[in-house]
């Protein structure tokens, strides 16, 4: 978990081959197959990468008919859907795969699947897909339920844009009216409408809380540093090259109250970059450049005031 977390997306191609060790030897626990599947997907996130996808599938496939009952077997297929984070058609080889696998795990895989190559497309036939089979009431014999994952999916297809945003809350309060599973999966799905792989790791694990999270895996909460970022704010010029610029940081205040035109109190004057604190604001210290976002947070692009004076 901790070489996933520290080298996501990094592609490293030594981490490719201990990890692999790792994952084909039969003799490890589900719990340590499991997590360094994750680890890999995170590594080779959105890559497609046909060595590491070839590697899961074998794996994956023994794996998951052999341990079904094991809490952390759904967390396989999701290591090979992070190889395909949004990159949409390029699953859908992989995703064919699924007509081989036993049919307790094959709706299931393709759920987990197309939900992460789809994820941010906005598409909508995927996410009506996706709507389909969460309005299926009855499941084949020892079929797993992949209802409350499609609930997840449809709001990693329709996340990162506001109107896709808006239809995946109207499409999730209807589901609050389906069946009990369906319904606990709602919270997690609207909760996934802010960042992605990290979050996507900790939502799957907590569709299964009291056998995963409240015993022996707690520390899949570890993932949710990869959805942290502290408040930093960088001033950059038109150019994206850095420039250092005092601001004034300080408690927000109300904006536009009579005998109060200041956005913050009790300022400090620093020389970017600097860190926000919680509940901190800060503004410009100097009228030689003009913000081009309103609110200074994260990177900020500054343009030349055109009429600036010096003193």
């Amino acid at each position: 978990m901790g070489l996933g977390i520290a080298y996501a997306g990094s592609k490293n191609e030594k981490l490719r081959h201990i990890l692999t060790d790792i994952l084909i030897d039969e003799e490890n626990s589900i719990s340590v197959t499991a997590f360094t599947a994750i680890s890999l997907g995170l590594i080779y996130v959105g890559s497609c990468n046909e060595e590491v996808a070839e590697t899961l599938i074998s794996v994956l496939m023994a794996r998951i008919e052999a341990e079904l009952e094991q809490p952390l077997t759904r967390l396989l297929p999701l290591g090979l859907g992070l190889l395909y984070l949004g990159k949409k058609e390029s699953v859908e080889a992989t995703a064919e795969l699924s007509k081989t696998l036993d049919v307790k795990m094959r709706k299931y895989w393709d759920t987990t699947l197309l939900s992460c190559a789809y994820a941010g497309t906005r598409n909508v036939l995927k996410v009506q897909n996706l709507l389909g089979q969460c309005s299926q009431q009855h499941l084949e014999e020892d079929e797993v339920d992949q209802g409350p994952h499609a609930v997840l999916g449809i709001a990693m297809v329709a996340m990162a844009e506001e109107l896709g945003h808006e239809m995946a809350i109207r499409s999730l309060e209807h589901l609050q009216y389906g069946e009990q599973n369906i319904r606990r999966a709602v919270p997690l799905a609207l909760a996934l409408l802010t960042a992605l792989a990290g979050l996507v790791i900790m939502l799957y694990a907590c569709l299964d809380m009291t056998t995963a999270l409240f015993r022996e895996y707690h520390y899949v909460l570890y993932f949710l540093v990869l959805a942290m970022q502290p408040r930093m704010l960088l001033t950059v010029d038109e150019n994206l090259k850095l420039l250092t610029v005092p601001v004034r940081v300080g408690q927000a205040v109300g904006v536009g109250q009579v005998g109060r035109p200041k956005i913050i109190t009790g300022f400090r004057t620093h020389s970017t970059p600097v860190l926000l604190a919680v509940g901190d604001m800060a503004e410009l210290a100097t009228e030689k450049y003009i913000p081009l976002s309103p609110i200074l947070e994260g990177m900020v692009i500054l343009k030349n005031n055109p009429d600036y004076v010096v003193e």
